[in-house]
């Protein structure tokens, strides 16, 4: 049962602060290491074009994506982006206007 606490604790840790996913069952298992600048954490809708959407607010942003990870699950994916440029305080509430985004985090 200790095991079972640390762990659960560590892989809880690691979402709160990397972003990455491990042991879900709701989503996919997601690791990336942090390549530094900063991580844009997406839950989103699996449709055709949401990547893209991403994309372009990242664009818009004037960011540079150094690292990228999009991995799903049934009808949920989750993609994790490692930037570089001056994240704007407003970044998360962009992204969470694409209409398939469910959640946003930027660490």
């Amino acid at each position: 049962e200790t095991n079972c606490a640390v762990m659960a604790a560590t892989e809880l840790s690691d979402y709160l602060r990397n972003g990455n996913i491990t042991h879900s069952v709701n989503l996919p298992d997601v690791q990336q290491p942090r390549l530094g600048g900063r991580r844009v954490c997406i839950i989103h809708k699996n449709a055709p074009g949401v990547i893209s959407s991403i994309t372009g607010v990242l664009t818009a942003a004037n960011l540079n994506i150094e690292n990228m990870v999009n991995k799903s699950r049934k009808d949920v994916a989750y993609t994790m982006l490692d930037v570089t440029g001056t994240v704007c305080p407003t970044l998360a509430d962009e992204l969470s206007h694409i209409e398939e985004a469910i959640r946003v985090r930027v660490l």
